[in-house]
């Protein structure tokens, strides 16, 4: 702070502080790139000119230093890049009538991106909304092999039986066999067990096809299977089991 009162009074001609230093009239923050402001005489005055734009969170406190050291001054803040122009009370006022048009016009196209974003959000809860609609019997069909919209990934996965593998509705396959040969051990786990939020029946790794890390579990009264990114609820992996001709006591082929 005591560099920013020594150059807004003009006491020396520089002087350095923690990244935050002045030569003559200018005053930097970090270096050269950065010009917090700059003193010039005009008509006999002095007036401090501040840079508008903004650089880091630390170049902000320089900013903010060196506006409450200049209070006894006349300040504005005006584009560096029109610093060059000012030489005098003509050109001072020609340059605080551009920032004020070229800040007027900035607001009013970030009220105009703020509409249009508003406009675009509204359309897609509007587009997802009936989306969501429809949403059932899409899965239906893509029980059979349809297509699901993008947005099934706000819907609880569900599982169909495609050739020879098992595919979620996210996209992820495994062999048929694989959910075979789990089955058996999947039903012993749930059938059996007092189902209350967190606990996990079985806490070790089954070779699910190419996933592993697979567990049973209890979320809000219901078993879930999970694999990976997936949270299968059992009831998906009970209508699976009785398409692969799987019984629910467990006792299907391996």
């Amino acid at each position: 702070m005591q560099v920013a009162h020594l150059w807004a009074n003009q006491s020396k001609q520089s002087a350095k502080g923690s990244n935050f230093y002045f030569e003559g009239p200018a005053l930097y923050s970090y270096g050269p790139h950065f010009c917090v402001a700059k003193i010039k005489e005009i008509d006999g005055a002095r007036v401090a000119l501040f840079n508008p734009r903004r650089y880091s969170q630390s170049t902000g406190r320089h900013q903010a230093y060196a506006s409450r050291a200049a209070v006894h001054l006349e300040c504005h803040s005006i584009d560096q890049s029109r610093w060059v122009d000012i030489t005098d009370r003509a050109s001072l006022a020609a340059a605080i009538e551009a920032q004020a048009k070229e800040n007027a016009e900035s607001e009013e196209a970030a009220k105009a991106a703020k509409r249009e974003a508003a406009r675009r959000k509204r359309e897609d809860a509007k587009a997802e909304k009936m989306a969501l609609s429809v949403y059932p019997e899409k899965l239906e069909a893509w029980r059979n092999g349809g297509t699901l919209p993008p947005l099934a990934h706000r819907f609880p996965i569900a599982l169909r039986l495609c050739g020879k593998y098992v595919e979620t509705s996210r996209g992820a396959k495994v062999p048929a066999v694989s959910a075979r040969r789990v089955w058996p051990l999947l039903s012993a786990a749930a059938s059996g067990a007092d189902i209350q939020n967190g606990v996990i029946f079985e806490n070790r790794e089954f070779k699910w096809g190419d996933y592993t890390g697979a567990f049973l579990c209890a979320e809000s009264g219901a078993v879930f299977l999970r694999v990976g990114c997936h949270s299968i609820p059992f009831v998906e992996l009970e209508k699976m089991a009785l398409c692969l001709n799987l019984s629910q006591a467990g006792k299907g082929a391996a």
